[in-house]
């Protein structure tokens, strides 16, 4: 008999166990995150989403979002704002970032009762920014788990569509509060290539909870409100525009070439202004010349005038003169 080397022998169980830890590891490595991947030359290289947590300013989104990026600027109501890092979590793939100035809306975490598997939620980001829509998009779906890949319950399974350019964007509850920030999809092609079959709808979204815990630990202050009243899906996202954000990446060369255009534009902006105050300072001059000729005019008319009043008293004098002459010469006469 060979003494060689004795095979190993595994029951059922141990190899459905080895099977499912296989899985799990193709899947963690088959997850794709949510940032839009730009290619442009004169633009930011990627974008994601980013939501205001706090009336100063705060945006929370995903670190993924933020990591390679020399600046990232934020379009508020049409104009590019740069954001100042503040803090990052890179293990939950979390980053807040800072506006100047201070901001009218912001988002509401939910307080009091966990979100349950079931319950419908809405998504809003700005996905393929450059392909769709410019503005904020907005998605539904439901909670189909209360953990992602492993049992890790630092997640949320949704099955609201996400797209490239959703990372970083708040997902809410049914009362406009929110529950997590999306995070990634599954990749359904590598996930195919493994099991043989295309997965729909398996998205991920960092709980709430999570996101609270990133921010208390940067002493970022923000609002929590009760879930209460349900509202129809396109009054959340009516709301959820007023403080969900575009953000845009710019790379090392990108910014210097951007910083330059704007110091080019701040100094036209000068020059522009510079001309608009000699152009009121020669209307007003205009405005004074003409004023003083119709002035000049209305001075000349009133001599005319006053000549002509002049003229016309020296001729009743006149008259009056030749009449008191005729009427002595008629006197002297009659003597």
């Amino acid at each position: 008999m060979n003494e060689g080397v004795r095979p190993i022998v595994f029951d059922a169980r141990q190899v459905c166990a080895m099977y499912r830890m296989i899985l799990v590891l193709v899947l963690l490595t088959g997850l794709s995150t949510a940032v839009n991947a730009i290619a442009a030359d004169d633009g930011p290289q990627s974008s994601g989403t980013g939501f205001v947590v706090s009336r100063q300013g705060h945006i929370l989104t995903n670190h993924h979002v933020v990591e390679s990026c020399v600046s990232v600027r934020a379009t508020v109501e049409g104009i590019q704002k740069e954001a100042t890092l503040i803090g990052i979590d890179t293990r939950n793939d979390l980053a807040v970032l800072k506006l100047p100035g201070n901001m009218p809306s912001i988002a509401h975490f939910r307080g009091g009762r966990n979100i349950r598997a079931g319950d419908s939620v809405v998504l809003v980001g700005f996905p393929l920014h450059g392909v769709l829509a410019s503005e904020a998009n907005i998605t539904t779906g439901t909670v189909s788990a209360l953990a992602g890949l492993g049992n890790d319950t630092r997640f949320l399974q949704v099955t609201a569509p996400v797209q490239p350019g959703n990372s970083g964007g708040p997902v809410f509850d049914q009362s406009g509060q929110i529950v997590g920030v999306v995070v990634s999809k599954m990749d359904a092609l590598k996930v195919a290539e493994v099991t043989g079959d295309i997965p729909q709808n398996i998205n991920f979204a960092i709980n709430g909870a999570v996101a609270k815990a990133f921010l208390d630990s940067h002493g970022v202050g923000y609002e929590t409100a009760a879930s209460g009243k349900k509202l129809e899906s396109a009054e959340i996202g009516a709301a959820a525009k007023q403080f969900t954000f575009l953000l845009e990446c710019y790379s090392e060369k990108i910014d210097a070439e951007y910083r330059a255009l704007e110091a080019e534009r701040r100094a036209l902006e000068v020059q522009r202004r510079a001309l608009e105050d000699e152009r009121r300072a020669l209307e007003e001059a205009r405005r004074g010349e003409q004023a003083a000729r119709e002035r000049a005019l209305r001075l000349e008319q009133e001599e005319r005038v006053r000549k002509a009043q002049v003229a016309a008293e020296e001729q009743r004098l006149q008259r009056q003169k030749e009449l008191a002459d005729a009427q002595a010469a008629s006197e002297r006469e009659a003597r």
